[in-house]
């Protein structure tokens, strides 16, 4: 017999809090079809981001598609943390909403409101995220099914086990009876300018003919080790740019160093910087990371790395575009031999290599 392991404290704590706010704000779930309509005036939409940056990329093309049928409407980010600036930029949003930056600026503003619709694509019950969505005002509330989130929604989306995070943000579409393609739901990064030193290194590099080598990702059970991107680089007769965070700088500038058929190139300061360089190369390399959905965004194939857990490599793999997923037989991407690495770059290419 199987004994479950019991909660930890602060899931029962965010159980507890979920209920009473349940019970303090509870919504009636509507049984008739909703529309938004345009008649009434100006059409106001609010919707939940997530806390990382490859969570927002992801968002983008529920965005551009909402836009797309609705031109007029007002379109309005509740950001649950600073990342969410990354929609400051975008001409398809009306509004950030940054909660932590300033919560009295946050409530006083946000309560100017009344939203024809609210949208979380949380798919598991997110204190701080039910605080909002309890306390915003809406015509009506649009959720992901689970049981932590019933009496918070008029109604929730049914989505399949292990489906891809644009699918998941894109049902509300289904909901809305918006067609849509799959090319409709590649993402896209606002317009931001980039750095002077990047803007020079793509006018040297701009030949369509540079693989691209990302050397980070956000846990250490996720990163390949440097002697096999080395092993990988010196089989490669293509030219390489390398991508690092600051912490694998010295990483970087080693194999820049030692490896002839790497072309050194500037520290990224953004992502925006980053996505300049990408969109110049032939193909990527890169564990599971925003970087991955930044080369969905500019069509360019990649091989995307992952260790063995479902949700990573069947929720956030390349989007409608050519790809390999590598999937480590552990929890750890270093598991992935260089050899899978370079017949994947083969595949892709088409060519020897």
């Amino acid at each position: 017999m199987t004994v479950k392991p019991k909660p930890s404290f602060m899931r029962q704590t965010r159980r507890i809090v979920a209920s009473v706010f349940m019970r303090l704000f509870p919504v009636v779930k509507s049984e008739g079809k909703f529309t938004l309509c345009l008649q009434t005036g100006t059409v106001r939409i609010a919707i939940i981001a997530q806390e990382k940056l490859g969570d927002l990329i992801l968002l983008t093309p529920l965005l551009r598609n909402l836009k797309r049928v609705y031109p007029q409407a007002e379109i309005h980010i509740v950001g649950l943390s600073s990342v969410s600036r990354f929609f400051e930029n975008d001409p398809l949003v009306t509004e950030v909403h940054l909660p932590k930056e300033n919560y009295w600026r946050y409530f006083r503003r946000i309560f100017q409101y009344r939203f024809d619709l609210l949208f979380s694509p949380k798919d598991h019950p997110s204190t701080n995220a039910l605080l909002h969505i309890s306390l915003i005002r809406s015509r009506y509330k649009l959720g992901i099914d689970h049981p932590g989130h019933r009496n918070f929604f008029h109604h929730m989306i049914q989505t399949k086990p292990y489906e891809h995070i644009i699918r998941k943000n894109c049902a509300a579409l289904d909901f809305l009876n918006i067609p849509y393609t799959d090319r409709d739901c590649r993402p896209y990064l606002p317009e931001r300018d980039i750095a002077p030193e990047i803007s020079r290194f793509v006018n040297e590099i701009n030949d369509k003919n540079i693989i691209g080598v990302n050397l980070s990702a956000g846990k250490p059970n996720c990163e390949w080790s440097p002697d096999r991107w080395r092993k990988v680089i010196d089989t490669i007769k293509l030219r390489v740019v390398i991508f690092s965070m600051p912490d694998k700088a010295d990483t970087k500038r080693n194999l820049e160093k030692s490896c002839p058929n790497v072309i050194p190139s500037p520290p990224t300061p953004s992502l925006y910087d980053a996505g300049k360089i990408t969109s110049c190369l032939r193909l990527l390399i890169s564990p599971d990371t925003s970087l991955i959905h930044v080369a969905s965004a500019y069509r360019v194939p990649t091989v995307a790395l992952y260790r063995a857990d479902p949700v990573s490599y069947n929720c956030f793999y390349p989007f409608d575009i050519e790809h390999i997923k590598l999937i480590s037989p552990s929890m750890h991407v270093n598991d992935i031999s260089p050899e899978q690495v370079i017949d994947s770059v083969r595949q892709l290419l088409k060519e020897e290599i």
